[in-house]
């Protein structure tokens, strides 16, 4: 093991914000009290969450306007690497944790922290450039025998690449970006004569957001589920899984609601694809917390694999509630450099599914919607949990996601939990 391991009584800042933040900093303050540790948390924040929760219960808080390079940025500070840099140096930050979103999945950042002797919690920027490359992981799926779409093998040239593959791929096919994600850098295409404004769209879409017009194309699973694989890797070459969820329910390519188990779908399939994601993420020399997704063809009856996410998902309490495992200690934990072949993992019981809660507008086309919440009472029953970044009285922010909670639902089985969740 050559990795720093993360001090007892290490600072980290957390790199993140709302749900997200206010996840870790209680998963922190609970894991101290099991392990007798005295890890503290930094929060950082823009100016209109000075009264944010997550604010409120972190150990420090910093505001980004307070630090000498915050007036030259432009566009959102939690997206500048450099930034983000130099104001952890400021704060004295041992470590990071970054959830999921803004810097979560940045190999540059990852490569900036090393260089800068601070720990993240999660993989190493050469694995994460790995992974994060959606071309050069389906080319290490195809060497670790994880199965794929027919796809076309490398980066498309131009539009005339794209049709000659799309031709012997077959249509329908499915333009992405190497880099994209979030619903970002996705176009369908059926036929032919709609290749050119396709290929033009997701180009220039993804030019927007990720400064590159790096695109791959695959055959378009048109009946099919949306699974993944949660997996926690330590230092020492151990995979642990923590089963399937299925998350095809999506609006925008933006997932609303998801499961696990997956409904109706086989325990052989199920030990399946934790087998492939862990040979997988050894192959990568991974570590940390990370997620393996797949599509499950309906006609063809074939899961095939999609890509990585480096990092924890939205929708990992699911996946915790199963198994009575807190994954975010358990980042925690692999940080400190604990051997997870040590590790008893529970055995799943009953159903879980969980939704997204939006600060939207379902009469305008479902438009974010900022301002104050007025009124806020969250459910106290047995066999929910919700997982919040608000109180009464916070203010949703028009800077950031509309995602402002999540309502988890665990029951005997399937129905029960429906029925919990209604």
């Amino acid at each position: 093991m050559d990795r720093k391991l993360i001090a007892p009584d290490a600072k980290i800042a957390v790199l993140n914000r709302g749900e997200a933040a206010v996840r870790f900093i209680r998963a922190t303050k609970e894991y101290n009290t099991l392990h007798e540790t005295k890890l503290e948390s930094i929060a950082l924040y823009i100016d209109s969450e000075s009264d944010a929760l997550f604010v409120k219960e972190a150990d420090h808080a910093h505001s980004l306007s307070d630090f000498d390079l915050f007036g030259t940025i432009q566009g959102s500070p939690y997206l500048n690497a450099e930034f983000i840099i130099d104001v952890l140096k400021s704060c004295k930050a041992e470590a990071v944790w970054v959830g999921w979103g803004f810097l979560a999945e940045d190999s540059h950042f990852a490569s900036l922290l090393e260089a800068n002797n601070i720990i993240l919690i999660g993989p190493t920027s050469e694995a994460m450039e790995l992974l994060g490359d959606k071309i050069k992981a389906k080319e290490l799926a195809d060497n670790t025998k994880v199965p794929t779409t027919p796809w076309s093998g490398r980066p498309l040239k131009d539009l005339e690449d794209a049709k000659t593959i799309a031709k012997k791929i077959g249509y329908p096919v499915i333009l992405k970006s190497a880099n994209g994600g979030g619903g970002r850098g996705i176009r369908k295409v059926f036929k032919e004569d709609e290749m050119e404004q396709g290929f033009k769209s997701v180009s220039e879409e993804i030019f927007r957001f990720f400064g590159n017009k790096i695109i791959f194309m695959e055959a378009l699973v048109v009946h099919g589920r949306h699974l993944e694989v949660q997996c926690v890797a330590d230092y020492h070459g151990n995979v642990q899984t923590f089963g399937v969820r299925d998350c095809s329910v999506q609006r925008n390519n933006q997932k609303i609601i998801e499961e696990t188990p997956p409904a109706h779908l086989s325990e052989e399939l199920i030990v399946e694809l934790e087998d492939a994601s862990s040979r997988l993420l050894k192959a990568s020399n991974y570590h940390g917390a990370g997620t393996v997704e797949y599509l499950y063809d309906l006609d063809r009856k074939q899961s095939f694999f999609m890509e990585v996410n480096t990092r924890l998902q939205v929708e990992h309490p699911i996946s915790e509630e199963l198994y009575h495992t807190d994954l975010v200690q358990l980042q925690l934990h692999v940080g400190q450099g604990a051997d997870l072949s040590k590790f008893k993992k529970e055995a799943p019981i009953g159903h879980v599914i969980e939704i997204r809660l939006n600060a939207e507008d379902p009469d305008n086309k479902f438009a974010p919607t900022p301002g104050k919440i007025k009124k806020y009472l969250p459910p106290q029953l047995p066999g929910i949990r919700v997982d919040a970044g608000i109180e009464w009285g916070s203010t949703i922010p028009k800077e950031f996601d509309s995602m402002i909670a999540k309502i988890i639902a665990r029951g005997s089985d399937r129905k029960s939990a429906i029925a919990k969740l209604t």
